[in-house]
This record gives C-alpha cells, sequence and structure tokens, in this order.
C-alpha cells in the first residue's frame, strides 16, 4: 500500500511548516555557499571591464536607492552602448554578415541564424519565426532573400535544414523556406536535421508551422558535409534537454565558397575563424531572457559554459538579441550565471523567521485573515519573495550596467536560482 503524506491541518500547522522549509533551505543552501563563492572569486575577471556610462551609474544609483520589496528599478536602465541594436540594411530589412568563405550570420533585427554554401551545396540553421523574419507577406520573406542573396542566382544541388532546439520562434518559419524552395528550386532535394526532441514537437504541432526531420540527430557529434565545410551537430543541452551546437571547427582552407562577398579577417594564426551557434544560453552584450531562459535544467545551464568554450572557435552567435559575440561573451556569461546561483543562495540563507514574520507570515495562521490556510501565501507571498529580493540587489548591483535589461529579468532569475538552491540539495 503507498505511503500517505501527513499534511498540515491547521492554519498554525502551515506556519509552521513554511518556515521549517524555509530553515532547512537555508541550512542547505549555506552548505552550497562557501563553494559558489570560491566559483564566484574564480569568475570574477570574466566581468566586463568596459566602464559603465555616466548615465547607467547614476540610474542604477538611483534604482539601489528606491528599491522595494517585491521590486526591481522603477525606470529601466539604459542599454551599455555595445549592446545597442544595430541597423538594418535598407531595403533588404536584414543583415547578412559573411564571417568566412561561406558562412553568413542572418539578422532580422532579433533573431540570428547561420547560411553555409559551398558551391551548390547549401545548409540553413534556424528559421526564425520572428516579424522581421516574415515580411513582406507571400511566399518570400526576409530570410529567402537572405537565401537568394548568398545563392546569387545559382541552383543549389542539396539543401540541409538544421534545428538547433525544439522551439518554434526559432523554426517557426521552416515550413515557410520549405515551400518557398519546393517553388523556387523544384528539383532540388532537402534533408531536415533535427534531435529525437524536435521531432515530437513538430510532429505533435497542430500549426505545422516546421517540417518534420528527415534525419533524427541521435549520436553525440554528427558531422554535416556541406560541400567540402565540415560542420558539426554536437548534443550539448543547456536551454532544453537536447539542443544542439553548430560547431564549424577554424579551417585551413578547405570548403566554405560562397558567393564571393567574403570581406571578413581569419584568426591571428591564418586560419579561417571557428564559428559556433548555441541557442538560448549566452546573449551576447545582455542577461538572458526571464527565468535562465526557461531552462529545463538549471545546473546543465551553467556547465554548458565549458562544453561550449572547451571548442576551438573564435565567432559566437546565441540566436537573440542585438549582436554575435566573442569567447570573452562566453565566459562573462558564466560568471554572470555562477555569481546569479551564489546570488540565489545567499537570498535563501540571508532571510530568517524574523523577517518573514515581519512581512506577514503569521496572517496565514489568523482565521479572520484573507489568506489564512494559504500555503501558497506563505512560500510565494512571503517566503520567496524575501528571499529573491536579497538576490536582486547584490545581481543589480554587479551587473546592473554591464548587460541590458537585467533590471527587467533579475527577479524571474533570481526566483529560479533561489529556488534551485532548495531543490538542488
Amino acid at each position: 500500500m503507498a505511503a500517505r503524506l501527513a499534511l498540515p491541518v491547521t492554519a498554525a500547522a502551515v506556519v509552521a511548516a513554511a518556515v521549517a522549509a524555509a530553515t532547512a533551505a537555508a541550512t542547505v543552501a549555506g552548505a552550497m555557499a562557501p563553494a559558489a563563492t570560491a566559483v564566484v572569486a574564480a569568475t570574477a575577471a570574466a566581468v566586463p571591464t568596459e566602464a559603465p556610462t555616466a548615465g547607467c551609474t547614476a540610474a542604477l544609483a538611483a534604482c539601489l536607492d528606491g528599491l522595494v520589496p517585491g521590486g526591481t528599478c522603477a525606470t529601466p536602465l539604459p542599454v551599455p552602448p555595445a549592446s545597442a541594436p544595430p541597423p538594418l540594411r535598407s531595403p533588404q530589412g536584414y543583415n547578412l554578415t559573411p564571417l568566412r568563405p561561406g558562412v553568413y550570420s542572418y539578422y532580422d533585427g532579433a533573431y540570428f541564424s547561420l547560411l553555409l554554401r559551398d558551391g551548390p551545396a547549401l545548409a540553413l540553421v534556424d528559421f526564425p519565426d520572428s516579424a522581421g523574419s516574415n515580411v513582406p507577406d507571400g511566399s518570400g520573406t526576409r530570410l529567402t532573400g537572405a537565401i537568394t542573396e548568398v545563392l546569387g542566382g545559382d541552383v543549389p544541388a542539396h539543401v540541409a535544414f538544421v534545428y538547433s532546439h525544439p522551439h518554434f520562434d526559432h523554426i517557426g518559419a521552416a515550413s515557410r523556406v520549405a515551400a518557398w524552395l519546393n517553388t523556387t528550386y523544384p528539383h532540388t532535394p532537402v534533408t531536415i536535421y533535427g534531435t529525437a526532441e524536435v521531432t515530437d514537437l513538430v510532429v505533435q504541432s497542430a500549426s505545422r508551422r516546421a517540417v518534420a526531420p528527415t534525419l533524427v540527430v541521435a549520436a553525440p557529434r554528427t558531422v554535416l558535409a556541406v560541400g567540402a565545410l565540415e560542420v558539426q551537430l554536437l548534443m550539448a543541452g543547456g536551454h532544453s534537454a537536447s539542443d544542439l551546437a553548430v560547431y564549424i571547427p577554424p579551417s585551413c582552407g578547405g570548403g566554405g565558397r560562397g558567393n564571393g562577398t567574403y570581406s571578413g579577417d581569419d584568426d591571428s594564426d591564418g586560419r579561417a575563424p571557428g564559428i559556433l551557434h548555441h541557442v538560448d544560453v549566452v546573449f551576447p552584450g545582455w542577461s538572458p531572457f526571464a527565468n535562465l531562459a526557461i531552462t529545463t535544467d538549471v545546473a546543465e545551464f551553467v556547465t554548458v559554459h565549458d562544453t561550449l568554450l572547451a571548442l576551438d572557435w573564435s565567432i559566437f552567435s546565441g540566436g537573440h538579441l542585438t549582436k554575435l559575440g566573442t569567447r570573452g561573451d562566453v565566459a562573462v556569461s558564466k560568471a554572470f550565471v555562477t555569481d546569479l546561483l551564489a546570488a540565489g543562495a545567499a537570498g535563501v540563507t540571508g532571510v530568517g523567521p524574523d523577517a518573514f514574520g515581519a512581512a506577514g507570515l503569521g496572517q496565514v495562521a489568523n482565521a479572520s485573515s484573507p489568506v489564512a490556510g494559504n500555503l501558497w501565501y506563505a512560500f510565494l507571498g512571503v517566503v520567496r519573495p524575501l528571499q529573491v529580493d536579497v538576490c536582486v540587489r547584490q545581481m543589480l548591483e554587479r551587473w546592473g550596467c554591464a548587460l541590458g535589461g537585467l533590471d527587467l529579468t533579475v527577479r524571474s532569475a533570481c526566483f529560479t536560482t533561489a529556488t534551485h538552491a532548495v531543490l538542488a540539495g
């Protein structure tokens, strides 16, 4: 017979349970704190060294002075100048940047993807389903315009689609591109690469915005040949369970013949630069999206940085926001999330029963209170917000002028890491 849980049956027991759980969590988080502090110290050198603008310094000071419980900056902090959005080409409405022969970065004002070409072979990495990639209306889009530009009037002999992970904001324009290819190049075969997780999502989707993979990527490392250009699909994770890191190793000259427009710089050793596309973990110049970009695994969100940095590359494509990145951007992101874990744990250890009582936890035991007996109020209305407040102040003090948008994402990020500190044990 299954064991039955003993549940609190009185309001007083609810309060006692909430305090006991918070105290136990603080004990666990406290045990984690020395190790977290050591990691923060080891990565402190990765914090951006560019001095914040006077405007942001003043705005951050005002924000910290005016922080209220449960809040963040009343006025959004200015975006660091290096993170400001670049202008888009007119009339195209997108930027197409050659990174090395045959490798192009596509940017529509919010999303990045890659276009790869070697002679008649073409590969497309991600299909942003964003407003910027899906205008004008009709069979053509800005993304198909970029494909046409890369082909330069040639007809591709084969096209590969690569889906980085199972989220439709990054792959949801694939069906439109496939339809356009079928109309424009009806005799060109297409192979679609995606993990089993992506395949399940696409097959079950009612919107049919993406085409189901025809080749399921299951191995830790799969090599895709785009002509002579070597493209490695590496099972990396970090954001979803099976994120692919699309890795193009440095080259001494093999592969990558585009339409002749490349004018970029090679690495200092004369090789064509290594390029890495991994989405929704590192946001160069910016804080991650809410709740650590809705990661499915907080620990893996942190450790995947080491996986990425272990590879030989110098240009990073993170899929989002305003710019491509460097190895320094990935190191900064690692330092940020390491700090964030420590700040979440500090919030759990730094708030005790007296503060909970002062914030109204006792109202849960007050029979005449609207929140009488409400255990969710105890945890989500009192305990966790106070813990998050500690984390928020620490992160804003250290990173508020270093990463764009942190003041808007910090509470959700701190909620995630404080909860992680409690649950990870």
